[in-house]
């Protein structure tokens, strides 16, 4: 990522989505409630169970913008399924997704050893705690503001401002790392 990429604004139109799991017995209650809040706002959103890896990089190449992924990240970085997360995270940064979002609850430091976001062009959303219910609202709120053309670090600091002092009660614990400025339009 060069300098002034830091400073360059990207629009989409017509957002792609991908949400998607390599574990569909453990996650496919999480796919299916979070699929139907992109489907509202996003009518280009897919919901996939992979039967492995090469299926879910295979998929990659269809040009999805956003991929929303459930996967448990183990302490060494790996994430199940036989992938580790900087396989991951450079599949979508070769693939040229803007936004990928590990959708399911995982530790901060587990999260620390798979994720080397430096020098990646990628918005990155980690989920910690989804908080059961609030989720799905937070994730309605957040796309509803993005798919309407608000940039995606603006959605996320208005719904989720530094400091806690969140609009919503009971925000589920994420953190955002912001390697890319992005719209997200319909």
């Amino acid at each position: 990522m060069g300098l002034f990429d830091a400073f360059k604004k990207e629009e989409v139109v017509g957002t792609k989505i991908l949400v998607c799991t390599l574990d569909g017995a453990r996650f496919q209650s999480l796919l299916n409630s979070d699929s139907q809040q992109y489907k509202r706002l996003y009518p280009a959103t897919s919901a996939n169970v992979f039967a492995g890896v090469p299926a879910f990089t295979q998929a990659l190449a269809q040009a999805y913008d956003i991929v929303h992924f459930y996967g448990d990240v183990a302490p060494d970085g790996s994430i199940g399924g036989g992938m580790t997360g900087a396989q991951l995270l450079d599949a979508c940064c070769t693939a040229n997704v803007k936004l990928l979002w590990i959708a399911n609850d995982n530790k901060p430091e587990n999260y620390a050893k798979a994720f080397d976001t430096r020098g990646k062009k990628i918005n990155l959303i980690t989920t910690l705690r989804r908080l059961g219910p609030y989720f799905p609202l937070f994730l309605g709120n957040l796309l509803e503001k993005t798919s309407a053309g608000e940039p995606l670090a603006q959605a996320w600091e208005q719904l989720n401002p530094k400091g806690g002092d969140s609009v919503q009660p009971d925000t589920p614990e994420c953190g955002f790392f912001g390697g890319r400025k992005v719209v997200l339009k319909k």
